[in-house]
Formats: structure tokens, sequence, C-alpha cells
């Protein structure tokens, strides 16, 4: 800022502080079933749209009905909702699609009036802390936040082969540092890895043996007796 304001003639070198460990809590989805069945019927549709598609809190306590297109099956996110100020197009994925239009239903039904997507009585979601918490420890994860199903969503669809650019454009990443501090290696990771490993070498090894087998073969059709 010295230097642009042209305070300084040479910018000193500002050492970055190290950042922290990434946090490591990950909804799996036999977790996320049971979240389902411990939780509120209001709070659904928010840990839906936070473990399928990585949408931030903040963005889906404010998402309105105008902007879900049922014939598209997406969501228009604003600039003005989005952390980074960009707006993106988030596509219902996952039982999105059930319990968009299902919760749209309700809506309709209840609470006509009210815009929200995500709401408790016809108004706009707020605070559903004690809900969240208490729901946690009763499927044996106190110490999960309502953020690491963003954490998540973008491990699954990179898991399920979604090319990385996609999902930093479902998920609102603009930097690759930052996308890769979700997309967080774990344990399970590594085994399926081993496994994929495993069979491309036992198919490796067949083909060659086959490729072997087939040259002998020919150098046999190809001799002749003089």
């Amino acid at each position: 800022m010295g230097k642009q304001n042209q305070k300084v003639a040479v910018a000193p070198h500002i050492p970055f502080l190290a950042e922290s460990e990434p946090r490591q809590g990950f909804v799996e989805y036999p977790q996320y079933l049971s979240l389902l069945k411990v939780l509120p019927h209001y709070l659904h549709l928010p840990l839906s749209l936070g473990f399928n598609v990585g949408m931030r809190l903040g963005e889906i306590i404010d998402v309105r009905w105008p902007q879900v297109d049922f014939m598209a099956n997406t969501i228009r996110l604003t600039p003005e909702q989005c952390k980074n100020k960009t707006g993106r197009t988030v596509p219902l994925m996952g039982d999105l699609k059930e319990r968009i239009p299902f919760a749209f239903g309700e809506r309709n039904l209840n609470f006509p009036t009210c815009e929200f997507v995500c709401s408790h009585n016809g108004k706009r979601l707020v605070d559903f802390r004690t809900a969240w918490d208490r729901a946690c420890k009763e499927i044996g994860l106190p110490e999960l936040l309502f953020h690491d199903l963003r954490r998540s969503a973008v491990r699954n669809m990179v898991r399920s082969g979604i090319p990385e650019a996609m999902a930093m454009a479902i998920t609102g990443h603009k930097t690759r540092q930052v996308f890769d501090r979700y997309n967080i290696i774990n344990e399970s990771d590594l085994q399926i890895a081993a496994k994929k490993m495993d069979t491309y070498l036992s198919e490796k090894s067949y083909r060659d043996k086959t490729d072997t087998t087939i040259d002998k073969v020919d150098n046999v059709d190809n001799f002749s007796i003089n």
C-alpha cells in the first residue's frame, strides 16, 4: 500500500503467516443418511444443499424460490449472495432433484408468501446451531461443523469423476489453492487408489502374457521347413 501511494520506493518483504492445517471433518454418505434421520424436517434441505453441491451456509439461507429453475434443475446464485462476489449456477444433484420440488409444494400449501427456499414456519432460516449440535452428538460426530458438508461435497465430486474445473465452478472456488484445501486425501481414498492400481497391473500382466503367446503362435505359423 505504501508503494502504491508512492510513500516508499521499494516494498519491504512481508512473509506470509503460516497457514493452519485444513480441517479433516467429512461426512460420508451413511453419516449423511443418519443426519437426515435425526435432524428436524426443516433442516433436511439445508443439509442436502451442503452435502450434495457444497453451497455455503450464507448462500443456503439467502436463496429464494425465483432463483430455482425447475426445468433446468438449477439454482442461480447472484454475485451478492456469493462470498467471492461471482454469481454461479448450481446444478441440482443427488436427492436435491426430489427435495426441492417437494419443499416447493410444502411451501405453496402452508406458507405461499414465503420467498426463501430454506425456511422454518414460513420464515427465513437463521440460527440452528442447537439442533445441529444435538443431531451431530446423537450420531457420534460431536465436532462436526456445517461447513464440513462443503468439504465433503468437493471430495465426492472429485471421487465421482467430475472434472476439478467443473467442481470448482459448482462450489464457487476461484483459486486452486483453496479448492485443494477442501479436496483432502484420506485413508479410504488411498485404499481406492491401491485397488485401482492392483486392477491395472493385473490387467496389464494378462495383456502382456496374451501378447507373448500371440507372438509365439505367429512365429510357429511363419516357420517353414526347407
